[in-house]
């Protein structure tokens, strides 16, 4: 329904494959709002910062060398299809990473998404380098990318952030609704045993009474008794 979505519906057809069109702004929202629903897997990370999808681990049997470990599925690293769990990590931009802190590994992998890392690994298996230049990105985020193109980043990077913060809104929401929901129980727990205490002390309260009035009953035969003598 093209009337819905804002986009020449020529240009859709005849673009769409190649990703270059130009996209309305409401158009991506309600897209991402067919993807995402209540926005459940947006990105996690900082609205600013994501890496590549690659995670490593020091080998303290090589000098501390970066390894590795782990690759997100749907990033950069794992659509690229050309590195492997295990690869030992030489440079970043041209720079080698010997000597690095796991910190300042950190901090050189993360970025704004839509910029690229020159990575180069080396294959213990097989004994050779080789480079692969990745884009920081979400999977989604990519996902847009590969659909809408490099032009539109800006406007992407706007949607998919004003996503995530409606995100991180209902998840503020819920956790007080449950804060809420935990305290009223709280107070309605102490409200029965509160009401359950009182009527212990009401049926006490009643014997009580009902023992007066036999000791009453008892006082006033005694004295006719008497009066009787």
């Amino acid at each position: 329904r093209y009337d819905d979505w804002n986009v020449d519906p020529n240009l859709f057809e005849d673009n769409f494959s190649t990703g270059s069109f130009p996209i309305s702004n409401d158009w991506l929202i309600k897209e991402t709002e067919i993807n995402f629903g209540s926005c459940h897997g947006l990105d996690q990370a900082s609205d600013n910062l994501v890496g590549i999808g690659l995670f490593f681990v020091p080998n303290p049997e090589d000098n501390d060398a970066y390894y590795v470990s782990s690759i997100v599925p749907g990033s950069s690293a794992f659509r690229s299809a050309s590195i492997e769990l295990f690869d030992k990590l030489l440079r970043i931009n041209e720079e080698t990473v010997h000597g690095w802190t796991m910190d300042k590994l950190r901090r050189t992998l993360l970025g704004k998404q839509g910029t690229y890392l020159n990575v180069e690994l080396l294959r213990p298996s097989e004994g050779r380098s080789y480079k692969a230049n990745l884009m920081r990105g979400t999977p989604q985020f990519l996902d847009y990318m590969d659909r809408f193109g490099a032009q539109n980043v800006d406007q992407i990077l706007s949607v998919l952030q004003a996503k995530r913060r409606e995100q991180l809104n209902v998840i503020v929401a819920e956790r007080k609704l449950r804060s809420e929901q935990t305290r009223l129980a709280e107070v309605q727990l102490v409200r029965k045993e509160a009401e359950a205490r009182t009527n212990t002390l009401r049926r006490r309260l009643e014997i009580v009474y009902a023992d007066q009035d036999k000791v009453k009953e008892e006082l006033n035969s005694l004295e006719n008794q008497l009066a009787a003598f």
